[in-house]
């Protein structure tokens, strides 16, 4: 069975995913009280979580992602919400397929803006690597706030979950939030010599066995 290694990197994504952007990240990051950042993944069914940038992973192995949203300061909005992207397709740009997760976090004390310090953390689903996986992902993630995506204070409280997740794309400008973006690599490793001579004395002992068996 082939290999692979794969390397994250924080990245600006290719012009062909679009751009999104945030103007204050006050009230929610991607981060937690102890990282500027805030997506982690595990290799080994959420056992540890890592930013590990020299990951390696086999055909088979799994990948499960963490996003962490972080508030400085609790809001006066309704609610705040996650959503993260990763083109398994690699072709750009995202689409709904892409997404591998939607969250819904409602303020305990909204109507104040005094400082919260709070971690909410969420995850994805497991992915199987496979075959097609070989080659460059691109993930996206965002945090934001239900007055930014609706645009509108009063509608807010009302408003249902699926209008929110229509609302929340992975382009475009919103006022509150902070985006991040990383580059995954996965790469084939050659097998080891020894596995390799294995393997062409098995071809060798097929060919002796079809040949005999052609003699008779």
């Amino acid at each position: 069975m082939l290999g692979a290694t794969a390397s994250f990197a924080s990245a600006v994504l290719p012009g062909s995913y679009g751009t999104a952007t945030h103007s204050t990240p006050k009230w929610q990051e991607l981060a937690t009280a102890t990282s500027q950042t805030g997506v982690f993944w595990s290799v080994d069914g959420g056992a540890t979580w890592t930013q590990d940038t020299d990951l390696k992973l086999g055909l088979g192995d799994t990948i499960q992602f963490q996003f962490n949203m972080y508030k400085r300061n609790y809001g006066t909005h309704y609610a705040d919400f996650l959503k993260a992207w990763a083109d398994w397709g690699q072709g750009g740009p995202f689409d709904s397929g892409d997404v591998v997760g939607f969250w819904k976090q409602e303020l305990e004390g909204y109507g104040t803006n005094a400082p919260s310090g709070d971690t909410y953390t969420f995850y994805s689903d497991e992915y199987t690597m496979t075959d097609a996986m070989f080659g460059d992902l691109f993930l996206r993630a965002r945090v934001t706030c239900s007055e930014s995506l609706l645009n509108n204070w009063n509608a807010q409280w009302s408003t249902p979950d699926a209008t929110y997740d229509l609302a929340f794309l992975p382009t475009g400008n919103l006022y509150q939030g902070e985006v991040e973006e990383w580059h995954l690599t996965i790469s084939k490793t050659p097998l080891p010599p020894s596995v390799l001579m294995f393997g062409t004395g098995l071809i060798g002992m097929l060919a002796v066995t079809r040949r005999r068996f052609l003699k008779f």
